[in-house]
């Protein structure tokens, strides 16, 4: 008796928002009609929203690296990175910048906030980079701009190895990566190959301080004349008889007695005035890498 009186008592009191709607709806003969309509709408939605298993994101984002030969990581830091982190958050778009410093060289990466266009992000960072190349401070070398894309990622590595270290040295395994990479950016899809490892063809040569100083000759002066006697270029056309004849200059360097004849000077007046060779400023032993 006392329940059906607290019942009944429940039942008299007037109904909020939330208990007329409801109570509405439980009455409506509308209500399974709407329910059917919002499960059509939805697989509907869940049949045309498009799908992605790897979505697409642009995050724009570089690299820029500045050389400064003979400076430590301290003077690079606060010579190059940090004014260039500077320089580089200053411009629109920009999410966040950090730096790293080492002997010789700055990296400054840049990264613009998720969703920009990259090429005109990129477009941006040059513009604020050539702006304010005055501000490159003097010794360091022209900035080099690496962009960062987030979907070259290595998906496969291939492993060269030889059987008998012996038979297939180090050059002889690079050449043949650098032969399969040629052959791999011929497959379609294919977006960034790299070979890593190996040992590159070059010629090693150790200079001796001792000679540089008998022949009073310095090292800027040898690494000027190297560069300059290491040179390919066209000349232009020879037109003669109603012919033209293309003219190259071909003044490449490519074993170690071709660096070893290369004429870096000459020797004071009291030693006789001799032309300095690269041969005479080296050490006895050489290596062809």
């Amino acid at each position: 008796m006392h329940d059906s009186t607290h019942a009944n008592e429940h039942a008299s009191m007037p109904l909020n928002i939330a208990g007329k709607l409801a109570q509405a709806f439980i009455h409506s003969k509308i209500t399974l009609l709407i329910i059917i309509a919002i499960t059509l709408v939805g697989l509907l939605a869940l049949v045309v929203t498009p799908r992605e298993y790897n979505p697409k994101i642009v995050v724009p984002a570089a690299n820029i690296i500045v050389a400064k030969p003979g400076a430590n990581a301290s003077e690079v830091r606060d010579l190059v990175v940090r004014p260039l982190e500077a320089i580089m958050r200053a411009q629109a778009g920009v999410d966040h910048t950090f730096g790293y410093a080492a002997d010789d060289v700055g990296v400054v990466t840049v990264q613009f906030k998720v969703g920009q266009n990259q090429e005109d992000s990129l477009v941006k960072l040059y513009n604020q980079l050539m702006q304010n190349m005055d501000r490159i401070p003097p010794g360091a070398m022209q900035p080099i701009v690496k962009p960062i894309n987030v979907d070259d990622v290595p998906i496969m590595t291939i492993v060269l190895a030889a059987a008998n270290a012996q038979l297939i040295d180090e050059q002889k395994l690079r050449e043949v990566g650098l032969l399969l990479m040629e052959q791999l950016r011929n497959v379609p899809g294919v977006s960034l190959t790299e070979v890593v490892g190996g040992r590159a063809r070059a010629v090693n040569v150790w200079l001796d301080p001792l000679r540089m100083q008998s022949r009073g000759v310095s090292l800027e002066q040898v690494s000027k004349m190297l560069q300059g006697s290491n040179i390919s270029a066209p000349l232009g056309d020879l037109v003669a008889l109603d012919r033209s004849i293309p003219l190259r200059l071909s003044g490449t360097l490519r074993t170690a007695a071709d660096v070893g004849d290369v004429i870096v000077g000459v020797s004071p007046p009291q030693k006789g005035a001799m032309p300095v060779s690269y041969t005479h400023l080296t050490l006895p032993t050489k290596r062809i890498v």
